[in-house]
């Protein structure tokens, strides 16, 4: 066994809209989209048989099939937008629900506990909303 933790960084891509609500008063209560970079982080303090801490295309297999299901060329919406999930629902376009605000924020604590239900040992997930702008969840 290693003293130290290795970590592997897989990146993902994707395109989502989504707005913000709850009296939020500024542009982004409009709908909108994004491309999404997340940067997936796993830590181990063994390798694999392989060498690995993971094959990455066991992250792009598990998690990255989730994000193509679920969020990309989808709308994220918060539950108590019911005009946007009104509207989505009537005209058959994919969208995701969630509970809160789909911040960046929120979004790469979403990817955080999905990853780790999906694939396990996820230390950090960032999500890039613009090329300056990202949020970090972490344990």
């Amino acid at each position: 066994p290693m003293k130290n933790m290795i970590k592997i960084v897989k990146q993902i891509r994707w395109s989502m809209g989504h707005r913000l609500v709850k009296d939020y008063p500024h542009k982004c209560k409009n709908a909108h989209g994004h491309e999404y970079l997340a940067e997936i982080e796993i830590g181990r303090k063994e390798l694999d048989q392989y060498d690995f801490v993971i094959d990455f295309s066991i992250i792009k297999k598990k998690l990255g099939k989730w994000i193509d299901d679920k969020l990309d060329h989808g709308f994220l919406c918060c539950e108590q937008d019911n005009e946007m999930i009104e509207f989505l629902e009537k005209t058959n376009q994919k969208h995701y629900v969630i509970k809160e605000n789909p911040t960046a924020e929120i979004i790469a604590k979403l990817l955080f506990d999905k990853g780790n239900e999906l694939i396990g040992g996820i230390t950090k997930v960032t999500v890039w909303e613009t090329p300056n702008s990202y949020a970090i969840a972490t344990c």
